[in-house]
């Protein structure tokens, strides 16, 4: 049972996939399907074809970011990752649907084949198919490819709504199993309308629709040369949140552009006040500095499962890689009596500490909560054997850790190695793939 709940966001993206493609499998016998090269290349060809438009479907529900999403795949970052890995997917098969369908025509007559490539006014079914696959490799291409600017980028990830709208138009009027079978027809048809209405509320109807606090930047703090904090005032309600969420935040600014971007806060849930901590990484960031008291600032959130107070367990090690250490801050700053904390704060060097006096403050006043600064210049990378040496309880504590992806992998695999469950071991990317 908690399987299907910590994995009930793929079972369900599973079950979308494979349903249409069990009604298909049924539809015709196999053995028509299998009676000749030509008849197997049409069935590869279908099948390809529906596989492909339901994960289109599925990537573009997905991206409506909803927060229902949040809960079923246990954290939107994990969302976003299989969002990543099934535009691939669906690119794939999109892209094989015409391939075998080719290969089909070729192996009736050459004819065939230049018709396929050069259809008919007549045939405007095709042609709608034709264009969206053109449409679809250009924006992927784009997305996946070329190194683009986020606006540049956005603006052309919206093509791909066309791109399906134009599949889907190519699906449902070209004479195929689609169109002939009811079932299919109408489950092909409903994902589609839930798909096109989730493109055009992110993309289109996103600052009438999707609900947002708004905030007003209050005061900008350098902490060092490439990083600072942002504290934001609720203009009126503001953000209810648990310590270790993040929001996805845009600024109405002169300075910064009303891009949104996601930030794990760091003040306590408690406070009116709003911040979150932010490392220059890219032009985006480099801009943020730049904003002025009195910029008015739309957070939509919270989002993430990352927190320590998602658990129950109240021992915990807490492993921040660099500025990784943003949800912590929260967290740290929000301490309950009952908590049991280990924190190591890894880290280059003394001078990119974050935030370590504050830190250190609140150890002092607190002995449930110790912080270890691990500095990687003196003593090289950190292993789960190391940490092992400072919290020697570690395998009855619940552990988080949130910093470069390379980071995580290697100690979930030592931690895995030396007895650590599964289920007792959290992390936190820093942005979304």
């Amino acid at each position: 049972m908690e399987y299907l709940k910590k994995n009930s966001g793929v079972i369900s993206i599973w079950f979308l996939v494979l349903f249409p493609v069990f009604v298909w499998f049924f539809d015709t016998s196999f053995y028509i399907r299998t009676e000749s090269v030509t008849n197997i290349l049409q069935a590869l060809g279908q099948v390809t074809g529906i596989v492909g438009m339901v994960l289109f479907a599925v990537n573009l529900i997905l991206a409506s970011r909803l927060k229902f999403f949040d809960k079923i795949f246990f954290g939107i970052n994990k969302m976003y990752a299989y969002h990543h890995m099934l535009g691939g997917i669906a690119f794939s098969f999109l892209l094989f649907h015409p391939t075998f369908l080719v290969l089909q025509y070729a192996s009736i007559s050459f004819d065939a084949v230049r018709l396929f490539f050069a259809p008919s006014v007549e045939k405007a079914p095709v042609i709608f198919g034709v264009v969206s696959l053109w449409v679809m490799i250009f924006a992927l291409v784009a997305t996946f490819y070329m190194h683009l600017k986020y606006q540049v980028w956005k603006g052309i990830h919206k093509f791909l709504g066309l791109a399906f709208f134009l599949g889907g138009i190519h699906a449902f009027l070209i004479p195929s199993t689609i169109s002939n079978n009811a079932v299919l027809k109408y489950y092909m048809l409903a994902l589609s309308i839930f798909a096109l209405g989730s493109a055009v509320y992110r993309s289109v109807l996103y600052k009438i629709l999707v609900p947002t606090y708004k905030y007003t930047v209050r005061e900008v703090k350098k902490i060092n040369d490439v990083v600072f904090e942002i504290v934001l005032s609720p203009n009126s309600k503001r953000l209810s949140f648990v310590p270790g969420q993040f929001a996805f935040i845009s600024f109405d600014s002169k300075k910064v552009k009303s891009e949104s971007h996601p930030f794990s806060m760091t003040s306590n849930p408690a406070n009116d006040t709003l911040s979150f901590v932010v490392k220059d990484l890219g032009d985006y960031t480099k801009s943020l500095p730049y904003l002025l008291p009195g910029d008015v600032a739309s957070v939509e959130g919270p989002f993430g499962v990352f927190s320590s107070h998602k658990v129950s367990n109240r021992k915990q090690i807490w492993i921040a890689g660099g500025i990784g250490v943003t949800p912590f801050l929260s967290m740290a700053r929000s301490l309950d009596l009952e908590d049991n904390i280990e924190l190591i704060y890894l880290i280059r060097s003394e001078n990119e500490v974050v935030y370590g006096d504050e830190l250190a403050l609140i150890s002092s006043k607190n002995k449930n909560f110790k912080v270890t600064f691990w500095y990687s210049e003196k003593r090289g990378h950190i292993t789960a054997d190391g940490i092992k040496e400072i919290v020697s309880d570690i395998i009855n504590r619940d552990v988080f850790i949130c910093g470069p992806v390379s980071l995580m992998r290697e100690l979930i695999l030592q931690f895995k190695k030396i007895g650590i469950d599964d289920k007792m071991i959290h992390t936190e990317k820093f942005g979304f793939d």
